[in-house]
């Protein structure tokens, strides 16, 4: 099985190596990656001594929840040494950004030669996965070596699903290594018991991005930020965060429609990926919409701001009226966290594309904390919103009543980890 394995993913590599190599020469995406992701940088090397904990994680999302399991892992072990991987440069950057960590560095293709090295070198006494990047040698080297893997944040989507039903045996070569699965709702739970996973193994932690610190800014700070980004306090102010191809546009023509009836209203846009950047910006240009652009520095007497930078969104959440979760206006995504703006008592709007977001959604469901909508009923939304502060206000305080209660998975999972490698 390694073998073949092996070979199937060398075949890929050689296939796609011409593809890869032409992106390079046009784009700046995976250029800081593409020689870590084939081996060519330092993996620290530690003692069998030492309390090594490795996470793993894809982008920046994932490498949030990296953060936290850091936090409560260092409360639990203060001298213990965590290292993280990472695929994307985006989840990197965050990852270098969180403090005691003792490295950060890429997933490299999943070689056998390569995991094992890996292994070898940081000598961890337990691994954990966050939510779905699973890699064949690196799960196998684990079980090999009688490491104790961990799934934390689990989910399983359908299609996912699906697979491991077609395939049951190479569904329980991938699984098997993992001493235990933390999932993050009833749903993933149901999944994975339909996938072959027994009772035993399984456990509803609830969702990690719930636990995160978010930074509470002062007035003074959020001062800074408008100023920053060009929003102007005394006009109404709406945040389209993490958008994808398609929501842009939607954005746009919401935007011109409710600029008749509020002129002053100000649109934050918020790209998901920086490599869209560009091109959002020559949309909105070919729109004839009147815009700044942060990176150039944003102008008060422009209405509608694009944010072509990084680590932006969760601030602009903080000091805007109302924000739009996006990732979920269009069919391809699936949905992001759309409890973000709720860490700031904030109302939110979200389409009806959220499957990738089961939990969200159902915890939306109990506590009413925003509100789901379909493209065509955005403005109409958007609307009621800017139309009645009482009923804004309503939305925030449930939002935040819903982290309240909901907060905990992190410990929860650490404990039982701890309490799992306590007892061999």
């Amino acid at each position: 099985m390694v073998i073949f394995y092996n070979l199937v993913l060398l075949i890929l590599v050689v296939v796609y190596t011409p593809i890869h190599l032409i992106k390079l020469c046009f784009s700046a995406k995976y250029r800081k990656s593409t020689l870590a992701r084939i081996g060519f940088q330092t993996i620290p090397k530690f003692s069998k001594d030492e309390e090594v904990f490795w996470i793993h994680s894809v982008s920046v999302g994932e490498t949030q929840v990296a953060k936290t399991l850091v936090q409560e892992i260092l409360e639990r072990s203060p001298q213990a040494k965590i290292v993280i991987s990472t695929i994307t440069e985006t989840g990197q950057a965050v990852a270098k950004k969180i403090p005691r960590v003792a490295a950060t560095f890429y997933y490299p293709l999943d070689f056998s030669w390569l995991a094992s090295s890996m292994l070898r070198r940081l000598k961890p006494k337990s691994v954990f996965i966050v939510e779905t990047d699973l890699w064949f040698n690196l799960l196998n080297g684990c079980k090999k070596r009688q490491i104790p893997l961990f799934l934390v944040n689990g989910k399983i989507s359908k299609t996912t699903l699906k697979r491991y039903k077609q395939f049951p045996k190479l569904a329980k070569r991938l699984l098997d290594p993992f001493h235990h699965f933390f999932v993050q709702s009833e749903t993933y739970y149901e999944r994975f018991l339909e996938s072959g996973i027994e009772k035993s193994r399984l456990s509803i932690a609830g969702n990690v991005k719930l636990d995160c610190v978010v930074e509470q800014l002062s007035e003074d700070e959020k001062l800074v930020v408008c100023q920053e980004y060009g929003i102007n306090t005394d006009q109404p102010s709406i945040v389209i965060g993490s958008t994808h191809a398609g929501e842009e546009e939607l954005s746009i023509k919401v935007y011109k429609n409710l600029q008749k009836d509020y002129p002053a209203l100000q649109f934050i846009l918020v790209p998901r990926h920086p490599e869209r950047f560009a091109g959002v910006a020559d949309l909105l240009k070919s729109e004839d919409v009147n815009f700044s652009q942060a990176s150039k520095g944003c102008e008060l007497d422009k209405n509608y701001v694009l944010v072509d930078k990084m680590g932006a969104l969760m601030k602009l959440y903080a000091v805007s009226d109302i924000a739009v979760v996006a990732g979920s206006f269009t069919p391809h995504i699936g949905g992001h966290n759309i409890f973000e703006p709720s860490f700031y008592g904030k109302p939110f709007i979200y389409g009806p594309w959220i499957y990738k977001q089961p939990g969200f959604h159902q915890m939306n469901l109990e506590f009413e904390a925003g509100v789901q909508c379909s493209p065509e009923d955005l403005e109409m939304n958007l609307r009621k919103l800017l139309d009645n502060k009482k009923l804004c206000e309503d939305y925030g305080s449930r939002g935040l009543k819903a982290l309240d209660v909901s907060k905990g998975a992190t410990k929860k999972i650490v404990d039982e980890v701890f309490e799992e490698l306590k007892n061999g």
